[in-house]
């Protein structure tokens, strides 16, 4: 009856609750909607003043249709800074700006650097920039020399869709363990000039678009690194040439690629490597140097050759893998491969699944993905693939592979032959869980037919889902 009276009387339960309690739940609010909250009641006056984290993003931001966009991100703008200025803790813990415009003038970018020179000063441990323009920005913005002299910065995230660079100079960031930076790269801005002097970096990620013509050589060196992501797409719609990556980075265990313009991949040291994924794409308009457009890349099978050398020691490994991309790709020795994830785009080159495991002696666990594009128009010899099995069968489907998943299963002639050379000779297998994608048949008649299959392990489970 109590609490029915106080609910009757309009009691304010929110404002009686501790600061501490109030400051983590305008924590999960925009800051500018934090901010507002000063108009509801005397009680939050200013307490927006002590949040640890700041997260501004001008499309939070209210529009008023007498302003226009150029006032209504300038207003934007001076929010953002006063808030900046009241903020009455002595350190931030996090700051957020996202900032989403037509264009950027010169002004506009000298601001910006402002706001971050001030969320500097307030020894800001995590820093998330993301700055997106409608209109081509033709000179790079030049991040403060502040950014990358800060000694308690340990997260920086910068993304744009624009030419984005570290100063000529970047200093020294002896705390940052977390960089990720996906911008619009150029000749002004090599990666490196990013990440040059963190000497404990952990986790680097580096993506975004390529728009390189006098830099061919990218050097990471990092020896605290851990894990490396590199996600790259070519500006242009064509190609002519092709970059190094040296990746010197001892103790690295993770390892991502996924690029379309695959480029050459030198490693110095990858003994700590436990787990890689390449996504090989093959995406774009070859040029020669007479100007002449052509279909494959012949250096492509090369670089591939090298890169799967350079991360040959891993135990997890996942390979995904369009159309013709390694169609003649040399696998080399897997020794201490437990885990594949192989992702074979419309059913092609089953001759790289069986050199893999003639490769994989010690492989446990393997995961099969189809994923069907329609491609046989565009590659009408393809459209008949077929499965070979090997001359003779693989160590690890005799002593080693516990579990076989696939995925996207829609039951064609040599899915089926896959599936059915893989249930008879892996002799100590204990699970085979099939996911069925559009099957051509009944999903009783698959299962029928299926259930006909001689199992070399009488142990082993067939899942159907």
């Amino acid at each position: 009856m109590a609490s029915e009276s106080k609910r009757q009387s309009g009691v304010d339960r929110i404002s009686e609750l501790p600061d501490a309690v109030l400051c983590h739940i305008f924590s999960f609010l925009p800051t500018i909607y934090a901010m507002w909250t000063t108009v509801l009641s005397r009680r939050w006056n200013n307490l927006w003043t002590s949040l640890p984290n700041l997260s501004f993003d001008n499309k939070d931001f209210p529009t008023n249709h007498t302003m226009s966009p150029i006032q209504s991100f300038k207003h934007f703008m001076s929010a953002v800074e006063g808030a900046l200025s009241l903020h009455c803790l002595s350190d931030i813990r996090k700051f957020c700006l996202s900032i989403s415009v037509e264009h950027f003038s010169v002004e506009d970018l000298s601001r910006i650097n402002s706001l971050i020179y001030s969320a500097i000063r307030h020894n800001v441990v995590e820093m998330n920039l993301s700055f997106w323009a409608e209109d081509y920005m033709k000179d790079p913005f030049i991040l403060p020399q502040s950014l990358f002299m800060c000694t308690t910065l340990e997260d920086l995230k910068v993304f744009s869709d624009f030419n984005t660079c570290a100063p000529t100079t970047t200093g020294n960031l002896p705390s940052l363990k977390v960089l990720h930076v996906s911008v619009l790269w150029s000749d002004e801005n090599a990666p490196e000039s990013f990440f040059q002097n963190c000497p404990v970096l952990e986790d680097l990620t580096i993506a975004g678009s390529i728009c390189f013509h006098d830099i061919d050589y990218i050097n990471i060196t990092a020896h605290a690194l851990k894990r490396l992501r590199i996600s790259l797409r070519c500006y242009h719609e064509y190609y002519d040439s092709w970059y190094t990556f040296f990746i010197n980075a001892p103790n690295m265990e993770y390892f991502d690629l996924k690029e379309d313009a695959f480029s050459n991949y030198i490693f110095k040291n990858t003994k700590s490597l436990v787990k890689a994924k390449v996504h090989f794409l093959d995406e774009i308009q070859y040029q020669d140097e007479m100007g002449a457009f052509y279909d494959k890349d012949p250096g492509f099978a090369n670089r591939a050759t090298v890169l799967l050398a350079g991360i040959s020691n891993v135990e997890y490994l996942s390979l995904d893998n369009q159309p013709h991309c390694l169609e003649v790709c040399y696998v080399p020795a897997l020794d201490n491969l437990t885990k594949l994830k192989l992702v074979l785009h419309d059913c092609y080159h089953w001759e790289l699944l069986t050199e893999l495991l003639i490769r994989s002696p010690k492989l446990k666990y393997l995961v099969l993905e189809h994923i069907h594009t329609n491609v046989d128009n565009k590659y009408p010899e393809q459209s008949e693939s077929r499965w070979n099995p090997p001359d003779f069968v693989p160590i690890c489907l005799l002593s080693r592979l516990k579990t076989i998943k696939i995925r996207g299963f829609k039951g064609k002639r040599d899915e089926m032959e896959v599936a059915q050379y893989l249930l008879k000779n892996s002799d100590v297998l204990n699970e085979m869980a099939i996911y069925t994608g559009d099957l051509q048949c009944t999903k009783e008649e698959f299962i029928e037919e299926f259930g006909m299959f001689q199992r070399g392990s009488k142990a082993c489970k067939v899942l159907f889902s």
